[in-house]
C-alpha cells in the first residue's frame, strides 16, 4: 500500500509497521490528533532514566527542552 503525508512519515521512519498504519487510519481517519513533546513528569522519568554524568545536552536536544531545564530536573528544583 502507498502511504501519503504524516502516515508515510509514521510508516518510512518505522515508528509503525503499514498494518498498523491501516489500523491508525480506520480507529481515527479524519481525525486530527495534536502529539505533544514530552514534558511534566514525563520528561523528569525520562531524563533521570538517561542521564549517564555527561549527556544533558544531548538529552536537552532529544527531547526538544534547555539544557537547564535537564538540570533543574536532575537536581530535583522541578
Amino acid at each position: 500500500m502507498t502511504f501519503s503525508g504524516d502516515m508515510k512519515l509514521l510508516v518510512d521512519s518505522g515508528i509503525v509497521s503499514e498494518r498498523q498504519a491501516i489500523e491508525l487510519m480506520r480507529q481515527f481517519g479524519g481525525i486530527a490528533i495534536y502529539i505533544p513533546f514530552v514534558s511534566g513528569e514525563l520528561l523528569k522519568e525520562l531524563v533521570m532514566e538517561e542521564y549517564d554524568g555527561t549527556n544533558a545536552k544531548e538529552i536537552a536536544i532529544k527531547y526538544r527542552c534547555s539544557e537547564r531545564m535537564v538540570q533543574m530536573i536532575l537536581n530535583q528544583k522541578i
